[in-house]
């Protein structure tokens, strides 16, 4: 029994993943399906690439993270399926794989397969779904696909450190309109080392850090790093990202104090 996740922009008010599961337990009825989401934006295959990337190492190793969010047909960009930290992914090759992957995936298909035409518009249906089939039912992954050590990489903002600051982005705005910053607490630490700082960002500066929402009164501003290690900007009982008119892809910047006489 082999473990399946989906992420998709697909919603659930209409049958397109019901079509997917069913689909999919046809060709491995022992299957667990478990969704990670299906309210991703659509066509916004870096947000997915985002939740993939910050829950698949929760699942067991050797599960099969398959991810329908792509604005490209088939034919334009090619389904890859990977190996990757010891879990299989499954999806477009839009660019998606190079917000997921720190390094090179250990293995690397590309699908190959008789395409269903009547699907053109469904492709996710087709090939990835006989794929994560295939892999759920035993397969290896030169069963499925060409090796290939090819991929469409994109370049995606990353955070930037130097002996006194730290510039990052905002990657992700939760449900619950906090600021999820790419600046992690093995980067802060580092280049901070016990310095007094400051948090800049819009009109606004943070000097600590707290290790809850509640050790602010509510309504205001702190910062803090959540359960997977990521600075975060948030409001106690409040909706910061709209609130501090923040949305993704916007600079964050950490200054230390460079502990020399002004």
């Amino acid at each position: 029994m082999g473990i399946l996740t989906l992420t998709t922009d697909l919603g659930t008010q209409d049958h397109y993943v019901a079509s997917i599961k069913g689909s999919i337990l046809n060709l491995s009825p022992t299957a667990t399906i478990v969704d990670i989401t299906h309210l991703v934006p659509s066509f916004d295959f870096y947000k997915a690439a985002y939740l993939v990337k910050n829950s698949f190492y929760y699942f067991p190793e050797r599960s099969i993270h398959l991810i329908g969010v792509s604005p490209f047909s088939s034919e334009t960009h090619g389904y890859l399926a990977a190996l990757y930290k010891n879990h299989y992914f499954i999806g477009a090759d839009c660019g998606m794989f190079s917000a997921i992957f720190d390094e090179a995936p250990e293995q690397l298909v590309k699908i190959n397969g008789n395409e269903n035409p009547r699907l053109k518009t469904f492709s996710v249906l087709d090939l990835p779904v006989k794929t994560a089939g295939k892999l759920l039912n035993g397969a290896k992954l030169t069963d499925v696909g060409q090796k290939t050590e090819q991929y469409y990489e994109r370049s995606f903002l990353k955070p930037f450190a130097s002996a006194n600051t730290i510039d990052g982005y905002v990657a992700h705005i939760d449900k619950f309109k906090n600021i999820v910053t790419d600046i992690d607490m093995k980067m802060f630490e580092s280049v901070g080392k016990n310095r007094p700082f400051s948090i800049v960002f819009k009109n606004y500066t943070i000097h600590e850090i707290s290790q809850h929402y509640e050790e602010v009164i509510n309504g205001e501003t702190t910062a803090l790093f959540n359960f997977q290690g990521f600075l975060e900007i948030a409001i106690n009982y409040g909706d910061a990202a709209p609130l501090l008119n923040f949305s993704r892809g916007e600079k964050i910047k950490i200054i230390f104090d460079d502990n020399t006489d002004s």
